[in-house]
């Protein structure tokens, strides 16, 4: 129905924009990081940090499903995503960007899971595997469109947290 396919497509924007936080975030913090002379065992683990969230939170986004729903549960994962990336363009501590990182990753867990699930529940069998395929697609994209953005904006300041960030939470209004 058209509906769905409205839902599928402002699905698809956001998981996107899911892969161009992590796409474009990993160089970016990379980069930031080695700038300011941070080590680069710190760096690292710092990096680790993301996968450690989406690790830890994925169990639990069942629970923010049944508590809140489907739609508000990935807009809870792109807002967290959005407002996490935005707080390290104006903090300059390397504990809290490593607290920032997993909420990042918590993010992009509670968004993935949801969405996953969402797209198998509301699409028929037959379709599945089109609907999925779109779906990497878009995550794809994402990850390819971060280090374009960040090569068309820079990698110093706040401007490339702010775009990373707007551009994310811009997704959850559809």
């Amino acid at each position: 129905s058209g509906q769905v396919l409205w839902s599928l497509l402002a699905h698809y924007a956001s998981s996107m924009a899911i892969g161009l936080a992590v796409g474009g975030f990993v160089p970016l913090i990379a980069v930031t990081l080695e700038a300011r002379q941070v080590d680069t065992v710190m760096i690292g683990i710092n990096s680790a940090m993301t996968s450690v969230g989406v690790l830890l939170v994925a169990p639990y986004a069942t629970v923010i499903v049944r508590r809140v729903g489907a739609s508000p549960g990935m807009v809870v994962g792109l807002l967290l995503t959005a407002a996490s990336a935005l707080a390290m363009a104006f903090i300059d501590n390397l504990w809290a960007w490593m607290v920032l990182r997993f909420l990042i990753g918590a993010g992009v867990s509670i968004h993935w899971v949801v969405s996953e699930t969402w797209m198998n529940a509301i699409v028929s069998e037959r379709r599945r595997g089109l609907v999925m395929s779109i779906y990497i697609t878009s995550i794809a994209s994402g990850f390819a469109l971060g280090p374009i953005i960040l090569t068309a904006v820079g990698t110093e300041g706040a401007t490339p947290f702010a775009v990373i960030a707007a551009v994310t939470a811009l997704t959850a209004l559809p």
